[in-house]
């Protein structure tokens, strides 16, 4: 019998809150560790921890989490402008499931979150969304799903680091 696929849900994707801090502090650790570029920066995260959080701030912040009794994945939004221009975009930092649940629709749910917040008022922001992931081996799934789901990229990045490899975690 033929499995159906599931169309990804927004609304399963809650506001995190200060509450979230430490378990997203270790999901965000755990992308690192899988994704990232040098050494983890705790200070950074927790600065946009505070403009997802502080809701009276002027530099706008939104974590999405998804999750019914532990976060099993999370998305980080900011509110801000290119370094060319002064239209105000929706940027995407960061789209991440933990390795346990990566057979659920969170991901596909965390695209379909930020894709709403952008969105015209009243549902949304009324912003452009940028998404964008490292390559590598790792997350060709994720690269796939954001084609499926946005459309075709329009814009590459190339990281030119000689001393940095994705993690070669099949072994």
């Amino acid at each position: 019998m033929a499995m159906i696929a599931q169309e990804p849900d927004a609304s399963r994707v809650r506001i995190a809150t200060a509450a979230d801090e430490c378990e997203l502090m270790c999901l965000c650790r755990a992308n690192h560790a899988e994704n990232g570029i040098g050494a983890f920066a705790e200070d950074k995260v927790h600065a946009v921890f505070r403009r997802a959080f502080d809701h009276g701030r002027n530099d706008v912040g939104v974590i999405g989490v998804v999750g019914e009794t532990v976060i099993e994945g999370s998305i980080g939004l900011i509110v801000d402008q290119p370094w060319d221009g002064d239209t105000p975009i929706l940027m995407g930092l960061w789209t991440y499931v933990l390795p346990a649940f990566r057979g659920s629709t969170n991901m596909r749910d965390l695209v379909a979150f930020a894709r709403r917040l952008s969105d015209p008022a009243p549902i949304g922001m009324g912003l452009p969304l940028w998404m964008g992931a490292i390559s590598h081996r790792r997350t060709e799934a994720q690269v796939r799903l954001y084609k499926r789901q946005l459309g075709e990229p329009v814009s590459y990045g190339w990281l030119c680091e000689n001393n940095w490899s994705a993690p070669d975690v099949t072994r």
